[in-house]
């Protein structure tokens, strides 16, 4: 594994700045991981029951496969998603008789998702949509998943990420990268403002926050630390939690501490 930095004795955390991608590793587990769920993927993206198909991943795919009483089914799913939420779902196969197709509508889209059969609006409910119908080739299915970031908390009663939120754009989960704040600073320092929401300009995603430092005492237990506003309030951006440590040796965090309510209302 390729080294990061050494850790020092008298730094709070000595993980800071110290991840890099391994190029590989000794005990090649994670890598061997990656080929299984590879050769894995078509039953993670839909499964079939005695008469009908299940979509759960909305990968760009085509689906040929048959239902538990032998009739052929072949669909064909265009998607950009999880980066974008349209997905189009062309029936291009003859099954014969009516048949089921299942729609995993997540939690987080609610009924706020869209969809369409052959241009009529459709109920769609969290959890699983079905469409009953004697399919035939030509029906073309379309469904919107709402992908606006969101923040997301924890159960207060975890104590760790207590006082927290995190970034979520439909079902990746975001991060805050050392690489792309100012001065390469540690997240740790950062307050995240959540009055104001956070959105995307252009392809990132941003909140609002301030970059802070608790002042060097000799001992880490007493009175409430004093806290030193660095730089903001500012544009804080996030990268899907899978891409960090792809630039160089960084650190990261997924939950940000929230601003006191006189921090917000000053900035």
């Amino acid at each position: 594994r390729e080294e990061g930095t050494p850790p020092a004795p008298d730094r709070a955390s000595p993980r800071a700045a110290s991840s890099l991608r391994a190029p590989w590793f000794e005990v090649s587990c994670c890598p061997t991981n990656v080929a299984r769920t590879l050769a894995s993927l078509a039953a993670y993206i839909a499964t079939r029951t005695e008469d009908g198909i299940q979509l759960h991943q909305y990968a760009h795919s085509r689906i040929r496969t048959e239902l538990g009483d032998g009739r052929k089914v072949d669909l064909r799913i265009t998607s950009g998603y999880p980066r974008d939420g349209a997905v189009r779902i062309e029936v291009l196969g003859e099954t014969g008789g009516e048949w089921e197709l299942g729609l995993r509508i997540p939690a987080w889209a609610g009924h706020r998702a869209r969809l369409t059969l052959n241009g009529t609006v459709r109920q769609v409910r969290p959890g699983l949509t079905a469409l009953r119908r004697a399919f035939v080739p030509g029906d073309t299915i379309e469904l919107d998943l709402p992908l606006e970031p969101r923040f997301v908390r924890a159960d207060p009663r975890i104590d760790a990420v207590r006082g927290t939120v995190a970034v979520e754009r439909g079902p990746l989960v975001l991060c805050a990268e050392s690489t792309d704040l100012p001065g390469h600073a540690d997240p740790e320092g950062l307050r995240i403002l959540t009055d104001q929401a956070p959105h995307t300009e252009g392809e990132t995603t941003v909140v609002t926050g301030y970059l802070s430092r608790v002042k060097e005492q000799p001992w880490p237990f007493g009175p409430e630390p004093e806290e030193e506003r660095l730089a903001g309030p500012q544009a804080i951006p996030l990268i899907p939690y899978y891409q960090w440590a792809n630039r160089g040796p960084s650190t990261m965090r997924v939950f940000m501490p929230v601003s006191a309510p006189s921090d917000s209302s000053s900035a």
